[in-house]
């Protein structure tokens, strides 16, 4: 027999497989268990396991119209398919263990939030208050340390600016809390940017006169948080840079930028107190893309993994940019009946092992 390998050398082994092979090597030996649970373990594997790309689709056949959430590799390979009710999907992204969806659902004319297990393929059951009242702005997140999902909604009435909340669990009800802090939105002129979860923390990105504003709401205490002004162009800057869109990259919060010097500076906020933007990549465009976002930094720890589109009726592409090289390579072409944008699914390892998170109950597809 071969003599036992050290714990170091075993880690090391196991760190480079797949989160579905780790899971199974679980079951070796309560020594195993205990090495592959452990946060050093968890930590490690997450650095070397690239993230999936979440994207939903759409197909029509009278009367029948069909979506499924799709999860791809960074090739574009498709690696599951989730069907899911509804038509016209808004917004979808990935916070947490679970992913979200909201869409419009046909023929009932109603919004729908689906929870998802893509682990899984499982449809959480939400409650019925969660799809009642129209939302101008609605978000749904993570909350820490609780780890309890969350919905947040943002109403305009009669010039006053309303947040409701509700707690994504069977029987919970819409609760009024605090109002958005000023200074005011101007709802015309603000940003059609879903609002982004980091840290249990929901950002709102708005534009209020010339400035970008981010207001942040704590999930956990349900409470505003001092908001903070957007990334600004520095007095080196011969022009005005355009806020395109946020989002979140990896674990931070995202601010993209276009430029008429033909570049996409990538904003990303250091430090929240203080309000601390860093300028982490300058992207040349050689062909105008009407839409650059970020997905995530690779596991080089360098490269830039995004997706965008040349013209307003091209489909998203996957491209990688190497900032040693100031060059962007293409890598995939999203589906054809791609339905809004793409998202990250960071189906890391802790998804699996941590404990479990407050959720509803589970319905299968």
């Amino acid at each position: 027999m071969l003599p036992l390998l050290p714990d170091d050398v075993i880690a090391e082994i196991l760190s480079w497989v797949p989160v579905k092979q780790a899971c199974r090597f679980r079951c070796v030996s309560q020594r195993w268990r205990a090495l592959i649970s452990s946060q050093a373990f968890l930590a490690a594997h997450k650095t070397r396991t690239e993230p999936l790309l979440m994207c939903v689709t759409s197909s029509y056949s009278w009367p029948q119209v069909s979506s499924a959430l799709r999860l791809m590799d960074v090739d574009g390979n498709v690696l599951k398919a989730i069907d899911m009710p509804g038509q016209w999907v808004f917004n979808y992204g990935f916070d947490g263990p679970l992913g979200f969806t909201t869409a419009f659902c046909v023929p009932d004319y109603k919004f729908i939030i689906n929870m998802i297990d893509p682990a899984t393929g499982n449809v959480m059951k939400t409650p019925k208050e969660l799809n009642i009242r129209p939302y101008w702005n609605l978000g749904v997140g993570l909350a820490i340390p609780s780890r309890t999902y969350k919905a947040v909604g943002l109403l305009s009435e009669y010039a006053q600016q309303h947040c409701n909340v509700l707690t994504v669990q069977d029987g919970a009800k819409w609760r009024l809390v605090q109002s958005v802090p000023t200074p005011p939105l101007d709802t015309t002129g603000r940003n059609k940017t879903p609002p982004v979860t980091v840290n249990g923390v929901m950002h709102f990105l708005y534009k209020f006169v010339d400035e970008d504003y981010v207001f942040r709401f704590d999930l956990e205490s349900e409470e505003w948080k001092t908001w903070i002004q957007g990334p600004t162009r520095s007095s080196a800057d011969k022009v005005e840079n355009k806020t395109k869109g946020m989002v979140k990259l990896d674990d931070a919060l995202c601010i993209v930028q276009w430029s008429p010097l033909n570049t996409w500076l990538v904003w990303l906020l250091t430090d929240p107190a203080k309000g601390t933007w860093v300028k982490a990549y300058t992207v040349p465009v050689d062909l105008t893309f009407d839409l650059l976002t970020p997905l995530s930094v690779m596991c080089d720890g360098r490269k830039l993994l995004f997706y965008a589109c040349n013209e307003p009726m091209t489909m998203p592409a996957l491209h990688v940019y190497d900032p040693l090289t100031r060059t962007c390579t293409h890598l995939a072409k999203f589906p054809s009946n791609l339905v809004g944008n793409a998202g990250l699914c960071n189906l890391h390892l802790e998804c699996f092992v941590s404990p479990k998170i407050s959720i509803v109950s589970v319905q299968s597809v």
